[in-house]
């Protein structure tokens, strides 16, 4: 599935990088920075992927916190990494799934 994710990755920049202002910030809820490096885009948390620096349960608070404040324009979900029930409630009601050509494994929203 490694390569099938990083083609998706590559694909969700590329649409990403038309869709976003300069001041636009992402976040990308994945155990890649892939997507960051090729949109150039800022994240909107201190923690720019689910999987670093959140073992700390205060961390992991942090993060569910920055994310909650809805600061991003667009947001990517990796399924595979797991996400709370609270961020999951949050993503459906302040944002709406995008579908883009090609990709099939992430989820994609954009701000409502």
């Amino acid at each position: 599935m490694g390569l099938l994710e990083n083609a998706e990755r590559s694909t969700i920049a590329t649409y990403l990088t038309s869709q976003l202002g300069s001041e636009d910030k992402i976040y990308v809820w994945d155990d890649s920075a892939k997507i960051y490096f090729e949109t150039q885009a800022q994240t909107s948390a201190q923690f720019a992927l689910p999987t670093v620096n959140t073992v700390k349960k205060s961390n992991a608070k942090l993060l569910e916190d920055d994310l909650l404040q809805v600061d991003s324009e667009f947001v990517v979900v990796n399924p595979e990494i797991p996400m709370s029930d609270v961020l999951k409630n949050s993503l459906e009601a302040n944002y709406d799934k995008v579908s883009v050509e090609g990709v099939s494994t992430f989820k994609i929203y954009q701000k409502k």
